[in-house]
């Protein structure tokens, strides 16, 4: 448990808190622990997609260059996605449910 609390500080950017109300307490340890299942539920969909060389978080870090991106032209409203790197492109994510 301390190296799961020690890897999701690093995860998301955990920093000390110092709260003395009990439900800022006990809110802080809830949105932790979510955060914690998350990465773990993300490593889990890239295992089984075939992915054993990222981890949750550099996964993280790949999809945060993603955009999705909207724009109006001649009043008609256009959606595209930002380039994606070559992993994103090729992988089967539908193996990940």
């Amino acid at each position: 448990m301390e190296r799961a609390f020690r890897d999701l500080k690093s995860f998301i950017d955990l920093r000390l808190m110092h709260h003395r109300i009990a439900t800022r307490i006990t809110a802080h340890v809830f949105v932790c622990m979510l955060a914690l299942l998350f990465e773990r539920i993300l490593e889990r969909k890239l295992r089984n997609a075939g992915i054993q060389d990222l981890s949750g978080e550099a996964a993280l870090r790949s999809l945060k260059r993603i955009r999705l991106l909207r724009d109006t032209v001649n009043g008609i409203e256009v959606e595209r996605v930002s380039h994606i790197c070559k992993r994103q492109a090729k992988t089967d994510w539908k193996k990940t449910t």
